[in-house]
This record gives C-alpha cells, structure tokens and sequence, in this order.
C-alpha cells in the first residue's frame, strides 16, 4: 500500500473526487442558470435583440466545452504542477488587467 494512502485512508481520493465534482457542479450550475434569469433585463437594457443574445450565450458554452480541454493536454504534456501554475497564472491576469483598463468596463 502506498504511504500515502496510509496517511490519509483508502476513502480520501474519493471523497475528494466528490468534493471537487460538488464544486464544479455548483459553479457550471450557476454560471449557466443564472444567465438565463438576468437575460431578459440585459436585453432590455443594452438594446439587444434576442439572437443577439443567445448567439453570446452559445458562444459562452463553446469557449467552456472547447477550452476544457487544453487542461487535459497540458497535464499529460507538462505535469499538473505547470498546468495549475499557468491557470492561477491565467486566474490573476484576469483580475489585474480590469485595473488598469477601467474605461472599457
């Protein structure tokens, strides 16, 4: 047996396995329903028109389904390590830039 499962017992992988799938869940869930009851006011707000607004809605489930799965890529290419490394790298420019570039917010 391998001494980490003798650390942390023969349940620990599977129950973070539910642990992160909860997680995923709770943030796909709401990401995705969501849009849906704040659609209608973005419409009436921005002047859209509802092709408009659903083409963007498509578009947001496009880029989530295809760039799910670069991450996969880059583990077996370059260890998990790295590929958390560049995502919390991808994560804080994604907040930083929004500071310097608040005119187009």
């Amino acid at each position: 047996m391998p001494a980490q499962q003798q650390i942390f017992g023969p349940i620990y992988p599977w129950y973070m396995l539910v642990l992160l799938g909860l997680i995923y869940f709770l943030s796909t869930s709401t990401t995705f329903t969501s849009l849906g009851v704040v659609l209608p006011s973005m419409i009436n707000e921005f002047n859209w028109n509802w092709a408009e607004a659903v083409l963007g809605f498509t578009i947001l489930g496009l880029t989530c389904g295809l760039s799910s799965y670069l991450p996969t890529l880059m583990i077996r290419k370059l260890g998990l390590r790295i590929t958390l490394l560049f995502g919390l790298t991808i994560f804080i420019i994604g907040f930083i830039l929004p500071l310097f570039y608040r005119q187009f917010i």
